[in-house]
């Protein structure tokens, strides 16, 4: 088991879709993992922008946004 977002020290940002089916945790090293909250597991583990993340929203339900420690804005389309 991946335990590299379980801890609270490592978990920096997290955010819900506006329609609840994704949840998206950013942490340390720009790592974002994406859980399909309907079928209870991990949809995919993305490589974030170079640092830390800091933010994480959903600009749409189908448009995830991450910002890292130095400002830059990562986006990813999520299916469907």
């Amino acid at each position: 088991k991946d335990q590299s977002l379980s801890a609270p020290a490592c978990l920096r940002a997290v955010a819900v879709s506006p329609d609840g089916r994704w949840l998206a945790a950013g942490g340390k090293g720009g790592m974002l993992v994406v859980r399909d909250v309907r079928a209870r597991a991990v949809a995919g583990v993305l490589g974030g922008p170079g640092e830390d993340v800091v933010f994480v929203g959903f600009r749409d339900p189908a448009t995830l946004v991450a910002v890292d420690r130095g400002g830059e804005l990562t986006t990813w389309a999520v299916d469907r």
